[in-house]
């Protein structure tokens, strides 16, 4: 984005900042001294930071303030020290169980899911998102605690996965019970089903049933044999319920048995590839033990063929197989570095991403009774109400360096297991006191420092879903790519939205193919926690999408162009784009209807009528009839429809209504090509698949334009160019 000096100079000067500063090494105090609030005492007490409350560290005592660390034991803390290592979706919306409410943490942590994610996390819910089919989506998310070959203290592995199904749904309300047998059916007074369900409950009620894998490394967990169904894990070890997941298939990947799940791609070491995508359901049939007489007999509980016999172990077909071989094996790529302790950015400062190819309405149909009749106003999906409720799961399993898991030997890999299990076997025990030494010449007793180790979380595996969204047919005779532009973020600075992010446009450096279609679409919810920073009405989350110049006889830069500049489809001008530029910046908010009066209703306040109104600027700002702030309270979701690029061009734009300075700055650019280059193609697998080569990449477009459903269109077919 090109800034004029002076604007920028001028927006540092005048502008209400919000991105702090803070001091690390030495301890900086943000105005503390010895408080031991969350928020600072007295911010006035010495200087004025300008930073956040909860910014600084108290000052010590005397013995505490001692630097004199012993590297041995500076190294054995950074071993054994507890892993809080959470994974976030940011695009689409992860949920983290959160559903409408509007508290700081999630309602009901056990809603759907075990994220074992910190209860900040997710984005509360807005209208559904519907995406066409074979459209490019980008996946955005962030793990916390670090990944990637190159890493010395975890080793990791990140597997994207999906799942559709007729009855996946959000739920309703903001309970905090949790669906049950009894309940999962239960509809409201409007007819909508009141709990939420990605798995279903005959899958759940076959995991309760169903004897645990006793080949695992437990640690020094209690006696597993003690524990008999899948719902008792090394990490979850009491059998807690989170909706219909069953926390043996969540914990453990690759599954051994059937799971509603389709895998998307693998980011892990190069050393497993083969493994995970060999017993990858994609590609490999599962098994289970069934019996026509399943009340009376206790076949469902063998988890091996020899205890349930051949007559009774079942099998599933693969994806492959299911959808006629439109599913292929996943991707498996060498997981990308990430910074830990650092929300988990990847190199470059950026989350992680990944393009997927959306599956198509065929392979849905394929695979099982997927599809049904929008259930929305038909408004949101013109005369074909085909859709398919999906939601997304990301899983991040992350194990310390402080053992070794598995090992590579003559090409096999050999993995801690059973044979590791108990307190005189297992390689890490829970809070040990480790013997140190003692001082020199002296003849104390032996010092021991106690280690910080939780062996429920020395391996242990996170996960985050997306709100449901629907997948749509494309329209009659579509020819075409579709790139979908979306917002992540929610509502609040960076102190407030962390573990979540401030809003940003996604992707927010989209490059297309001159002939390519973008669908303008976003979300939001109007629950966000009341205190949080941000403009218009309180709570809520609106975008809206403005080009912007790079600067002005004034000298501003990133101020919105005028609607007869609006050139990113036709000829500035034209009827066409003013209509859509005029759409693009006020997304239809009461119909485009512009009030006579200030005391009309459900029509948009002018300026003028905005100031006549209210003689208060917080209550014009709160105003829901005050468009210039997007306020209006149907305005939370928009959809643009597919837009064709007509123009070659690069074009920023902004929102208007987040564009605060600093961190919470909303803007973007689309750049119209008529052909991307090789050395486009490289820099757009950078991210979490950035060791792929330009040999690679020309290889993989080739071979996904022959295979359009294979997996590798998934990951090369967005960076193909076509007309």
């Amino acid at each position: 984005m090109k800034i004029s000096f002076t604007f920028l100079l001028l927006t540092i000067l005048f502008t209400q900042v919000f991105s702090d500063c803070y001091m690390h090494s030495p301890r900086g105090s943000n105005n503390r001294l010895r408080g031991a609030g969350t928020n600072v005492n007295n911010a006035n007490r010495l200087f004025d930071s300008q930073n956040n409350g909860k910014g600084g560290v108290q000052i010590q005592n005397k013995e505490q303030r001692m630097m004199k660390i012993s590297f041995t034991f500076l190294l054995l803390t950074i071993l054994f020290t507890q892993v809080f290592s959470d994974c976030y979706m940011h695009s689409p919306r992860g949920s983290n169980n959160r559903l409408r409410g509007a508290g700081t943490n999630v309602n009901n942590a056990n809603r759907l899911f075990d994220s074992q994610n910190n209860g900040k996390g997710g984005y509360c819910w807005g209208p559904t998102m519907t995406f066409y089919e074979q459209s490019y989506l980008q996946i955005e998310w962030t793990n916390q605690h670090g990944c990637g070959g190159t890493h010395d203290k975890v080793d990791c592995n990140i597997i994207l996965q999906y799942m559709c199904g007729s009855e996946v749904r959000d739920g309703d309300g903001t309970t905090t019970d949790t669906i049950t047998q009894a309940t999962y059916t239960l509809k409201n007074l409007n007819g909508d089903y009141v709990y939420g369900m990605h798995e279903d409950y005959e899958y759940f009620r076959k995991c309760t049933r169903r004897e645990r894998n006793h080949g695992l490394f437990f640690a020094d967990q209690n006696n597993p044999d003690a524990q008999r169904n899948a719902q008792y894990t090394r990490q979850g070890n009491d059998a807690t319920k989170y909706g219909f997941e069953c926390p043996e298939e969540r914990d453990y990947y690759p599954y051994w048995h059937p799971s509603p799940w389709i895998d998307i791609a693998i980011f892990a070491d190069e050393s497993v590839c083969s493994i995970m995508q060999k017993h990858s359901q994609n590609t490999e049939d599962k098994w289970h033990c069934e019996s026509p007489d399943a009340a009376n007999d206790d076949s469902e509980t063998f988890n091996n063929p020899t205890a349930c016999g051949d007559e009774n172990w079942v099998r599933e077909k693969s994806w492959s197989k299911k959808s006629n071989g439109l599913i292929n094996a996943p991707l498996c790529h060498v997981a990308g570095f990430n910074r830990d302790n650092h929300l988990g950015n990847a190199m470059a400062g950026y989350t992680n991403t990944y393009k997927w190819v959306l599956p198509s309405m065929k392979t849905l149909n394929n695979i099982g009774d997927i599809v049904i009749k929008d259930p929305r106003p038909e408004e949101y999906h013109g005369t074909d109400g085909d859709v398919a409720p999906c939601v997304l799961r990301i899983r991040y399993n992350i194990t310390t360096g402080d053992y070794q898991a598995h090992d590579l030997e003559n090409g096999v890999n050999h993995f801690t297991d059973y044979t590791s299990n108990g307190k005189e076997r297992s390689p890490v025990t829970n809070d040990p006191y480790v013997e140190y030494g003692k001082p020199y010449g002296s003849e104390d007793d032996m010092w021991h420092v106690r280690l910080a180790i939780a062996t429920s979380q020395f391996s242990r595996t996170f996960e985050d879903r997306s709100h449901m969204f629907y997948i749509r047919p494309l329209p009659l005779a579509h020819v075409g790519n579709i790139y979908n532009l979306m917002v992540r973020g929610k509502r609040g600075n960076i102190v407030q939205t962390y573990p979540a992010v401030e809003y940003d446009f996604t992707p927010n450096g989209l490059k297309v193919p001159l002939g390519a279609f973008i669908n303008f679409q976003w979300t939001g919810c109007d629950t966000n926690p009341a205190g949080n920073d941000g403009e218009g009405r309180t709570s809520t989350d609106r975008s809206n999408f403005v080009l912007v110049k790079d600067s002005d006889v004034e000298g501003r830069a990133n101020y919105p162009t005028s609607i007869e500049d609006f050139g990113i489809t036709n000829s500035k001008g034209s009827k066409s784009s003013q209509e859509l530029a005029f759409e693009l910046a006020f997304i239809n908010q009461y119909d485009n209807v512009q009030c006579a009066s200030q005391n009309d209703v459900d029509c948009c306040l002018t300026y003028e009528q905005l100031l006549s109104k209210h003689n208060n600027n917080n209550q014009r700002e709160q105003d829901p009839q005050n468009c210039a702030l997007l306020n209006d309270p149907d305005a939370a979701y928009y959809n643009s429809g597919l837009i064709k690029m007509k123009k070659q061009g690069t074009y920023h734009y902004m929102s208007t209504r987040n564009n605060n300075f600093s961190n919470r700055s909303q803007k973007g650019s689309i750049s119209v090509e008529p052909r991307l280059s090789p050395v486009t193609l490289t820099a757009t697998v950078a991210g979490a698949a950035g060791f792929v080569g330009a040999t690679v990449v020309a290889t993989g477009i080739w071979y996904s334009s022959s295979h359009p459903e294979s997996a590798s269109a998934t990951f090369f077919q967005s960076l193909a160019p076509k007309a």
